[in-house]
């Protein structure tokens, strides 16, 4: 891999932070650091924060009538659609506040203050207390102008709720920029995006600085760089540059595994006999205090504490205690770190980023492939035939129509740039209508195409769909929880607004329609009936006193209201025209998603327990069909088939493996048919090792997990759910599986079938998802989320030892209260655990920060629980990733930091920001995961970026955007691709210094290529040769992407160029065959090129590669005596990533207009893949509001 570009060197000095103690000692060897910083304290300069005046920051002074005093409004405004104003409603504090509102799509409302004087250089914070009343964005800018009002620099906030800003809840936010040279004054702007809706209130906004203030002396900590077991160490607390000290306070920390203390003696003025000094020592940590009777100037010792070396090697620390005091000023604003050495090695790898070599991406397999998975399906007539629609997960989704006459695929159509498919319907019309993520997608029986009608600014999953008579299509969302129109004449759609009024993130699970209303149903347990042309809405069944989220949801002869409550898994019916639920629960129902909307002599068919049920629509009574079927309904109807066993009417459905089903009323004959759809790759989840030396993959919404065999690059299925957390014991392997929170083991020993993998038991306890395990002595440990709409998440232990599984393990919930356990790691009896604030799906978090805790293994209770403690880290949402390094920290990531800790207090060692830009908000659970090459290099996936990171200098290099990986047992990386995560790539990491062409130990070739180039641009890719000796000529085999490159020239290269050489090409597209040969007698020793390609990048963006491809042969000057052929035995391949010459130029014409804004803007709430990378403008792997505001930003720019 070409590294140059992404590899990230940090000097000590872009370590260091204001108190230059911590991040020092991290870029320094032990001994180095030592030496360095002996003594090392703390700068007698501190920082505080200095606010500046600003006119009405809380908006209690009186307005008249548009105008705020201080505030001025930079759009025109329109009464009830998006405007302002000074609200009495609710502020955060005093008695008013900021409102604005902001119902339109095209339109933003903005505030912003008076000229605010600033000196250039310096970094001003501006802050706000924002409430969101419901879903939307409310945005925070600091923008700075030159002396001719120009804008010259902004950094926005926009407090998104689908990325996590909490609604219904006043919150903190807060935006930071540095003041330009050429900066004259600033504004703060209060605003909503022209994309998005907000009701938002404003209140008690502040605008700061950081000014260094004179501490009255510095602290500092000195001890030697190494020692010896059996030594007597002794580490001296010291005061320089004091001004008039008269008082101490301290707390030291050290390695109690490591290090006894002995003796702790006050010194200097402290050990004067008149003076007071005492130390409280426990394991672990020393507490000083001391005062002097007359205060001192200078320097003095102030304690010796003389620890006897217990540990024989290894590396220690002793830690001075950010907020010791001098005169009860807080003097140590960050952790002054001391490194030791015990004993001539250290115990640790010592490998840098420099002994490595990686190489470029290569695709490797489709890991869990050939398999079909679908979520449902809807029958209907095409031409005359009874048809399913459905549609298979995967990347694109694939859209099928099944012909159920003579059961055969007549065709199959990409969902290009759609996500996953939940629900089909079919118009009036024929039209049949798909969800696919935040999409609606439109079928046409007639023309036979497919495409995208319809998306949502706001809300990017479409979960449910239902019909009017005129054709209208009612969609239920999320996260907001909305009910939608969209009109298919017209094209214009509707917001009906969010069902549950405060309830934050929720969804429409289900819906229906009949007679002018829509029935919806939301995940908080709620059903709304709402008039369609009023939008006025009624919730309907309160009186149930169900919990858990409206699963399924159909209505059936425009009488029946038939519902499925998901968790306690029960069925109600409601009578439309008498306004009132019947006495009816049906237990153990399974899901039917939607139910035919007709009954047939007058029943309804659902299943439940096991079996095919009816409902008697004038008796109220439930009995058994006769039928049984032991799973759910993915859609029903009914149909007509010319089918001997299925005379007169049938109910079909499907099964999330593509089977399909007809359930006969007249014979009650069940006759299934197996899945004759064309199988799909299914998106993978996790990667991890298993003891046989495969690497296993579980997949999202899954029937099928992988074990993927290195050696051979093959992949085996096995039936798995989705599992987020896969741990070993022994021969066995053990999967938590979403939904619901089951265990599975799969025994290696074993066959694949009946009975492996086998469940095992369900966690319970209000637990569904598991994300986290690690393996305990004898018990594995599980970390879990609570349920939807539920706080909460548990740790679970389990014995596989045990004969009874079910009856070996045990779940303890909200060990830290009302936040999820999303990591764990073990040692000597304590389970180190970090969590995330947000719980189940569609409630919002009431913690405002994840934490850290530690859980005594023996008694089974929590003995600590903390905050991380980093500067410039505020209120991560989730901290995980957590692992024992080499050198005994504790190390995790957080937004984009990685950290250290010492295990017994999580004391914070050492840390480094590696991507400032990443908040921790972009995945729900947050997505850290580290791991340790046996060299001592660590990997780090934080969120969705993938480095490799040196952990004593924090160098690092960027390798790969990807949510998931694993370090193989052959010491490479295996990971799934952000653009397609199907997909499985490995990058090699080898510590030689040079790379070796595969299949051959003469001569090395290579290409050379550039990492990036633009759209548009020309670039040269040369065929090389390395360690040349006699070579004579070479056959390359050149392959290309074709529909991102152009080949425009091939040339001679080197000493294959130029008189006495040949060269021959036959080209097409995507491929290149050239021939280059030297003439007479002549040949080539040492380092050579071979050929130059010329290709021009296209106007589509991402990964192009270029392969020198397996088969390409080369001969010696004496192949005419010897016979000898050589040839390269494997791809030697290289990625060009292709951006846009102006990233906000999407549709490449050379010019960003109204155009760019448009097709952005219309893809708004999707995930990014192929076809729509390059509207991912800040390459976050979404494209939302932030994209459309920047190519709105380089709009306005060129005006």
């Amino acid at each position: 891999m070409n590294t140059s570009l992404r590899k990230m060197k940090k000097s000590l000095a872009s370590l260091l932070s204001v108190t230059l103690a911590v991040s020092l000692f991290l870029s320094m060897s032990p001994a180095a650091a030592a030496s360095e910083l002996a003594p090392a304290g703390v700068t007698a300069a501190a920082s505080k924060s200095v606010s500046m005046p600003l006119t009405n920051p809380g908006f209690e002074d009186s307005a008249s009538g548009a105008a705020i005093p201080g505030w001025s409004s930079m759009f025109a405004v329109k009464e009830g659609e998006y405007t302002y104003a000074v609200s009495t409603e609710n502020s955060h504090s005093g008695n008013q506040s900021l409102k604005i509102t902001d119902t339109s799509q095209s339109n933003s409302v903005a505030l912003m203050s008076g000229k605010l004087d600033i000196t250039s250089g310096v970094t001003y914070t501006v802050t706000a207390s924002v409430y969101m009343e419901e879903s939307g964005t409310a945005s925070l800018n600091l923008r700075y102008f030159d002396a001719a009002d120009k804008s010259i620099a902004e950094k926005p906030l926009h407090n998104d709720t689908s990325k996590g800003f909490p609604v219904k809840q006043w919150t903190s936010a807060s935006t930071s920029l540095e003041a330009p040279a050429n900066a004259a004054y600033a504004r703060i702007i209060l605003y909503t995006t022209a994309y998005s809706r907000a009701t938002a209130y404003y209140d008690d906004i502040t605008m700061s600085y950081e000014q260094l203030v004179q501490l009255p002396g510095k602290l500092a900590l000195s001890a030697p760089a190494s020692a010896e077991q059996g030594d007597t160490l002794s580490t001296v607390l010291s005061l320089t540059e004091g001004a008039d000290i008269s008082s101490v306070t301290a707390s030291i920390y050290y390695d109690p595994s490591m290090l006894e203390i002995a003796e702790v003696k006050p010194a200097g003025a402290f050990g004067d006999s008149k003076a007071s000094f005492s130390s409280d020592k426990e394991n672990g940590s020393i507490r000083l205090e001391g005062s002097l009777p007359d205060a001192i100037d200078g320097d003095s010792e102030i304690a010796v504490m003389t620890f006897n070396v217990i540990a024989d090697s290894g590396s220690t620390w002793l830690i001075l205690a950010k907020g010791a005091r001098l005169n009860g000023m807080d003097s140590v604003s960050e952790n002054v770190v001391k490194l030791i050495t015990i004993g001539e090695d250290s115990g640790q790898p010592g490998a840098s980023l420099d002994d490595f070599q990686f190489g470029e991406p290569e695709f490797r397999t489709l890991p869990i492939s050939g398999v079909v998975g679908l979520m449902d399906g809807e029958a209907g007539i095409e031409d005359g035939k009874n048809v399913m629609y459905t549609t298979v997960k995967g990347i694109p989704p694939m859209f099928h129509v099944v012909d159920l006459d003579d059961y055969r695929v007549i065709r199959s159509l990409p969902l290009e740039g759609g996500g996953e498919v939940w629900n089909h319907e079919i118009a009036p019309d024929g039209t049949v209508y798909i969800t696919s993520a935040g999409q609606l997608w439109a079928y046409s029986p007639v023309t036979k195409d497919v495409k995208k009608v319809y998306t949502h600014p706001t809300e990017s999953v479409f979960w449910c769909l239902a019909i009017d008579e005129a054709g209208a299509v009612y969609i239920g969302a999320g996260p907001g929880g909305r009910v939608l129109k969209y009109d298919p004449v017209t094209k214009e759609s509707r917001d009906y607004g969010i069902m549950v009024d405060g309830a934050g993130q929720q969804y429409v699970r289900s819906i229906d329609y009949s007679n002018g209303y829509i029935y919806a149903g939301t995940s908080h347990s709620k059903v709304y009936k709402v008039n369609v042309e009023t939008g006025e809405k009624v919730e309907i069944a309160s009186s149930l006193n169900e919990t858990g989220y409206v699963y399924d949801l159909s209505i059936v002869d425009d009488k029946f209201l038939v519902i499925r409550y998901d968790t306690p898994q029960k069925r109600y019916i409601y009578d439309l025209e008498a306004g009132e639920w019947l006495d009816v629960v049906i237990e153990k129902s399974s899901s039917g998603l939607h139910l035919p909307k007709e009954s047939l002599n007058g029943k309804i068919y659902f299943p439940a327990d096991k079996k095919i049920k009816t409902f008697d629509i004038v008796t109220h009574e439930v009995a058994d069909s006769g039928m049984e079927y032991e799973t759910a309904f993915r859609g029903a109807n009914w149909v007509q088939v010319a089918d001997p066993d299925l005379p007169g009417t049938s109910l079909v459905t499907m099964n999330f493996s593509g089977i399909i089903v007809f359930f006969n009323p007249q014979t009650n004959t069940v006759k299934r048919y197996e899945n004759i759809l064309p199988p799909s790759a299914t998106i993978t989840h996790k990667f991890v090792n298993g003891p046989d030396g495969k690497i296993y993959v579980t997949g999202m919404q899954a029937s099928k997990a992988a074990a993927y065999d290195i050696a051979t690059n093959t992949a085996k299925t096995f039936s798995m759910g989705q599992a987020g957390a896969v741990e070993s014991y022994g021969n066995r392997m053990y999967f938590g599986v979403y939904p619901g929170g089951d265990i599975y083991e799969y025994d290696l020993g074993q066959p694949d079938g009946t009975g492996n993998p086998k469940k095992l038991f369900t966690l319970g306890n209000g637990q569904d998802r598991i994300g986290a395990s690690t393996l305990a002595g004898d018990k594995i440990y599980f970390g879990s989320v609570s349920t939807y709409g539920e706080l909460g998440g548990a740790i679970s232990v389990f014995d596989p030892t045990a004969a009874d599984p079910s009856a070996a393990y045990r779940v303890f919930r909200n060990v830290v209260q009302d936040q999820s356990v999303v990591s764990l790691a073990y040692k000597d009896g304590k389970l180190y655990g970090s969590t995330s604030i947000n719980g189940g799906m569609a409630v919002d978090p009431k913690a405002a920060e994840a934490k850290l805790f530690v859980w005594d293994t023996v008694k089974e209770e929590k003995i600590l629980e903390t905050t991380l403690d980093i500067p410039g880290l505020s209120n991560p949402p989730a901290i995980g990733g957590l692992t024992f390094g080499p050198d005994g920290l504790l190390w995790g990531g957080a937004n984009g930091y990685v950290f250290a800790l010492e295990p017994n207090t999580l004391q914070v060692i050492k840390y480094f920001n590696i991507n400032p830009a990443d908040s921790g908000t972009a995945l729900r659970w947050g997505n850290y995961d580290l791991a340790w090459s046996k060299e001592g290099i660590l990997l780090a996936n934080l969120t969705k970026k993938l480095y490799a990171i040196d952990p004593a200098t924090f160098e690092f290099i960027e390798l790969a955007d990807t949510e998931s990986f694993t370090l193989g047992p052959d010491g490479h990386l295996y990971y799934a691709p952000s653009f397609n995560r199907t997909q499985m790539y490995r990058i090699t990491m080898n510590m030689a210094k040079e790379p070796e062409t595969p299949g051959n130990d003469r001569i090395r070739f290579d290409l050379a290529a550039p990492a990036e180039t633009k759209t548009g641009e020309t670039f040269e890719v040369t065929v090389k040769a390395a360690d040349a000796d006699l070579l004579y000529s070479v056959h390359s085999r050149i392959s290309y992407d074709a529909s991102k490159l152009e080949l425009v020239d091939v040339a001679q290269a080197g000493q294959f160029a130029g008189e006495g050489t040949y060269m021959n090409t036959a080209l097409e597209p995507g491929k290149a065959v050239v021939t280059s040969s030297l003439t007479g007698d002549r040949s080539v020793i040492g380092d050579t090129d071979v050929l130059t390609l010329s290709f021009k990048a296209l106007n589509l963006i991402g990964n192009a590669s270029v392969t020198l491809a397996a088969g390409s042969s080369w001969t010696l000057a004496n192949a005419d005596e010897t016979g000898e052929l050589h040839h390269i035995s494997e791809d030697i391949v290289k990625q060009v990533s292709i951006v846009k010459a102006v990233a906000e130029d999407v549709n490449h014409d050379g010019t960003v207009d109204l155009l760019d804004v448009m097709m952005v803007a219309k893809f708004v709430g999707t995930a990014v893949n192929e076809a729509t990378r390059g509207l991912d403008i800040n390459g976050d792997g979404l494209i939302d509001i932030a994209d459309l505001g920047l190519v709105v930003l380089k709009l306005h720019s060129a005006v």
